[in-house]
């Protein structure tokens, strides 16, 4: 796609939500931009995501590359596993940074994004309420620092969620 992954590439996997209008997400790209880490927009669901990423890039003042393959699910894996970060609104986006050790942020349209960042200690990256862009910098920020430690640990707990689903499943089917 043309990226450098030695830069720190920032993946960002959005949907069209009424929540959130698209001049907030124009801007909130625009702040990642300001990180000085390429963007790139992962479509997930085509061709919904990617007509959206393209209005979204069409609002932008920063320059955004949008991943424009309909990728297999192994195959999204491995791209976001080659991220500095994923920003995503799409649940399995944000599944599977945490199945590669990807550092993740999310933006909650959604109770099961939700549910999902708690199992990881983490709250939305913001809310359609309080788009608070210096705030959202901070986290990326953060999110961006000490970036093997942080993989460590998502790895870790994403093993953890594993073995659980794995116990449920073998309770539900002793029960059978």
């Amino acid at each position: 796609m043309g990226l450098d992954i030695n830069q720190g590439v920032i993946g960002i996997s959005l949907r069209n939500w009424n929540t959130f209008s698209d001049q907030q997400m124009a801007r909130l790209l625009d702040k990642l931009a300001e990180s000085g880490h390429p963007l790139l927009l992962i479509p997930l669901q085509h061709p919904v995501d990617l007509e959206y990423s393209y209005q979204i890039k069409a609002l932008m003042k920063s320059r955004v590359t949008v991943a424009e393959a309909q990728f297999t699910s192994t195959e999204l894996m491995g791209v976001i596993s080659h991220l500095r970060l994923l920003v995503g609104m799409r649940l399995h986006s944000l599944i599977f940074a945490a199945c590669v050790g990807t550092p993740f942020e999310g933006i909650s349209y959604d109770p099961k994004v939700e549910t999902f960042l708690r199992q990881f200690g983490k709250t939305p990256l913001f809310d359609s309420a309080s788009l608070d862009l210096d705030a959202v910098a901070v986290r990326v920020n953060q999110a961006l620092s000490g970036h093997d430690d942080r993989a460590s640990i998502i790895l870790a707990q994403a093993a953890e969620l594993k073995e659980k689903a794995d116990q449920n499943a073998r309770l539900v089917l002793s029960m059978v």
